[in-house]
């Protein structure tokens, strides 16, 4: 079964061909994904799709983390130590994405 990405109506189909059709009154685009990953993934890949899902998550909390201590390095720590040199910023940089 092939699935149109650019036709979102596609999955709406899907979904009331499934037996869905309460759930596709205000539209389906919300939980189309969630009912396609339930209920035609095998067992196996659902766990797959989980692992992903998770590792884009801390992907993206990572750079998070990343850029709020960079920030906090480049921007206040240097504002609050004029004096400060390259070791003692990176130091304050770490220092402040682990304490995140």
């Amino acid at each position: 079964m092939q699935f149109k990405v650019r036709q979102s109506h596609t999955f709406e189909k899907l979904l009331i061909k499934k037996g869905f059709f309460h759930l596709c009154r205000a539209g389906c685009t919300n939980i189309a994904f969630i009912k396609l990953v339930n209920e035609l993934m095998p067992v196996g890949l659902r766990g797959l799709m989980l692992a992903v899902m998770l590792a884009a998550l801390m992907s993206s909390l990572t750079s998070i983390f990343n850029s709020a201590s960079t920030i906090f390095a480049t921007d206040i720590y240097t504002r609050i130590r004029k004096k400060a040199g390259e070791t003692e910023i990176v130091i304050a940089g770490t220092l402040r994405g682990a304490i995140s």
